[in-house]
């Protein structure tokens, strides 16, 4: 019986190693196994090494060594004297039916054997189905996870070009703010002339006014005094009176000069008036007044 249980079991584990090679399509056929397959009771899970049937098995191994040892004990014995008990016979039926017994006993506990087996073996197939299954589930989040990193790399390295991008667009807005500053100083400078220029054309407008009324005055004298001199007098109001239009002409030019001048500082950006070409005209204006 024992022999024939080491038996079935080397069979079983020589079939479980046949089925190595047809695992993938063993987990690619799980779905399409029938009902009664898939709806059998869960087997019982693979035995361990101090598991119960081991030790059973390990059990019966000894108690079978104890009995072989046990019965050349007694062959080796035959010479002393057996006692009244041993040499006692059982009846013929009784033998017969006592070693019917034991065969059949035998072979129950024979097909509980293969019956066990055989759940065993089921067990190890369930279970190396879903070991698969677990595999191809974890391939499948392996194949996820993967993915997932390829994205987030071209997601960084889209990243990284915008961070790039906005660093140089960044150091473009720098360089037109500095020279925003620049021409804005230049703009100032420019106002500041500007202003003096202003003030410069004001105090000789009211140094030629001021000129025109003393002109007034004299022309007024000249006019009450009368008498001889009344001609030379005309003569020099008459060319008095042409100096002031002459001055009110260049007066003229002057504001009109200015209101240029204001027209080309409000629209200046980068070329502003020279300093020297404003000298100069002041200098000018002022030796036209002078005369």
């Amino acid at each position: 019986m024992v022999v024939a249980a080491a038996v079935a079991l080397y069979v079983a584990v020589l079939f479980v190693s046949g089925q190595q090679p047809r695992r993938r399509r063993l987990a690619a056929s799980a779905a399409a196994r029938p009902t009664s397959v898939r709806l059998r009771p869960r087997a019982l899970p693979l035995p361990a090494p101090d598991s119960g049937l081991l030790r059973i098995l390990s059990w019966n191994n000894h108690q079978y060594l104890e009995n072989v040892v046990h019965s050349a004990s007694i062959g080796a014995r035959d010479d002393e004297p057996v006692p009244v008990a041993r040499v006692q016979s059982m009846p013929p039926d009784v033998a017969g039916a006592t070693s019917a017994l034991e065969t059949k006993h035998g072979q129950l506990v024979k097909e509980e054997e293969v019956e066990r087996f055989k759940e065993l073996w089921l067990s190890l197939v369930e279970r190396e189905q879903r070991l698969e299954l677990r595999l191809m589930h974890l391939d499948g989040l392996r194949e996820q996870l993967e993915h997932r990193v390829s994205v987030a790399a071209v997601e960084t390295w889209i990243l990284k070009l915008n961070a790039l991008l906005l660093h140089e667009e960044n150091e473009r807005l720098k360089t037109q703010a500095a020279e925003l500053e620049a021409v804005r100083a230049q703009l100032r400078r420019a106002n500041e002339k500007l202003r003096a220029l202003k003030e410069r054309v004001q105090v000789e407008r009211v140094e030629s006014q001021r000129e025109a009324a003393m002109l007034r005055d004299k022309v007024m004298d000249l006019e009450l005094t009368g008498g001889r001199r009344e001609r030379a007098f005309a003569a020099e109001a008459a060319t008095l009176w042409k100096a002031k239009a002459g001055l009110e002409e260049e007066n003229r030019e002057l504001a009109l000069r200015l209101q240029h001048a204001e027209q080309v500082s409000s629209s200046v950006t980068v070329s502003l008036v020279h300093e020297d070409d404003i000298v100069d005209e002041a200098n000018y204006l002022r030796e036209a007044n002078d005369r």
